[in-house]
């Protein structure tokens, strides 16, 4: 059982979750949405065990209306997305939206085709999010439902975020920005200015960013949002770690893990270590970065995450080339670049592939380089340079452009010395 498990044992919610049954057998649709507010709640504060007793209870109003029972399910996508399992979100919220539709509920459609998008953010389906949010957006948009608008909005942004598209993600923020100020809801109204930090990280104006991130932090404070302190903290220090303030992102961080670690939440925990893993990192504190990054990889293991297993691998092979030897900085590169390609991930692959390139050439430059490594350095720089010519990736195929000489000038002498 991990801790993420151990948080919020049903007390006096027992006794809340009994009067709704009672309620939605008089009034169904009433119950619902006082169940609903009352299941979102326990799971934005992370109470983990009362949204699971929330949702057996909820399961037994079988006699309930469709709109009712589809909300359930909304609902257990919603804690499914918070919990990583993105499958099983994706299933709950395909049956939310069946159900929606079997009632003819078109508010429920907007709310379900939304969900749906924002849980292929989660597993990094950009364009999945933009189908089905433009979708929700117009069907909210004709139904005059502002809130959903917003919503769909800011799903949209995040969506044009990862697809490096960043002036549609600051206009689609902004405009749903402003709808959210319009509603006084102040919880998305943080958690849209959380996304402008992000998104201005991204641009490269860091200074900016800290500046949406503190805003955030002040209505967290203001609701008593741990949980969205938590988040807001960890990016406050990746803003703080590109303008290389090394004591203010430490801090940020370590006070992010501690609220992450209180409520229990390891899924964020593996992502807070492994950004203070490259704080070390960028100091050159080699056995504190590897100590934090073990953390995070132990973590990403018990979870089943292998993307995240991939991306800690990468990272902590310059650490542990320091602390355990150059052979073990290889292997992990290698275990990455395995796993990248066993996820289907080709992109994150190259990448993999050009950082071991670029660490071989970094050991080549200081000290002579065994026969086997000019091996594998020839091997893996040609690989990638094929990869990067299939997917057309302009910025790798750049970069491999950059390291060309330097790999021919170590690898050439040896094929012609070995005859390969």
């Amino acid at each position: 059982m991990t801790n993420a498990t151990k948080r919020g044992t049903p007390g006096r919610d027992v006794f809340l979750a009994e009067y709704l049954g009672q309620l939605a057998q008089r009034e169904p649709l009433a119950a619902t949405t006082q169940w609903a507010r009352l299941f979102e709640g326990f799971r934005v504060a992370w109470q983990i065990n009362t949204c699971r007793h929330l949702l057996r209870e909820a399961k037994r109003w079988f006699w309930a209306p469709t709109e009712t029972r589809a909300q359930v399910h909304n609902s257990e996508g919603l804690l499914a997305q918070s919990l990583a399992d993105w499958e099983e979100a994706i299933r709950c919220h395909q049956q939310a939206l069946n159900l929606f539709y079997q009632a003819g509920h078109r508010p429920g459609i907007a709310y379900a085709l939304n969900n749906l998008g924002l849980t292929y953010q989660g597993m990094g389906k950009p364009e999945k999010v933009v189908e089905y949010c433009e979708a929700s957006l117009q069907l909210s948009q004709e139904l005059g439902d502002q809130a959903n608008v917003a919503r769909a909005m800011g799903n949209l942004s995040l969506a044009y975020r990862q697809l490096g598209q960043l002036d549609e993600a600051m206009a689609y923020a902004e405009q749903s920005l402003a709808h959210f100020r319009q509603l006084g809801d102040r919880y998305h109204e943080g958690r849209t200015l959380n996304n402008l930090g992000n998104i201005c990280r991204q641009k490269g104006d860091s200074a900016q960013a800290i500046s949406f991130f503190q805003q955030d932090l002040d209505i967290c404070r203001e609701l008593g949002d741990r949980h969205g302190m938590a988040q807001t903290l960890n990016n406050l220090g990746l803003a703080y770690y590109d303008l290389r303030h090394w004591i203010e992102a430490t801090e940020s961080f370590r006070e992010s893990l501690a609220l992450f670690q209180e409520m229990g939440d390891v899924y964020s925990q593996r992502h807070v270590l492994n950004n203070l893993g490259m704080i070390y990192d960028a100091q050159e504190a080699w056995r504190d970065a590897l100590t934090c990054y073990e953390q995070a990889l132990e973590l990403c293991r018990e979870l089943g995450d292998r993307r995240g297993e991939a991306s800690i691998l990468g990272n902590m092979a310059e650490a542990a080339g320091h602390v355990r030897g150059h052979g073990e900085a290889i292997r992990l590169y290698q275990q990455a670049i395995a796993l990248r390609e066993a996820s289907g991930d080709s992109l994150a692959a190259l990448r993999a592939r050009v950082n071991l390139c670029a660490h071989l050439l970094r050991r080549g430059e200081s000290l002579s380089l065994e026969p086997q490594e000019r091996i594998t350095l020839q091997r893996t720089f040609a690989e990638a340079l094929e990869q990067a010519a299939q997917l057309g990736a302009e910025e790798e195929l750049a970069r491999l452009m950059q390291l060309q000489p330097q790999v021919e000038a170590l690898t050439t002498p040896f094929a012609q010395a070995t005859g390969r």
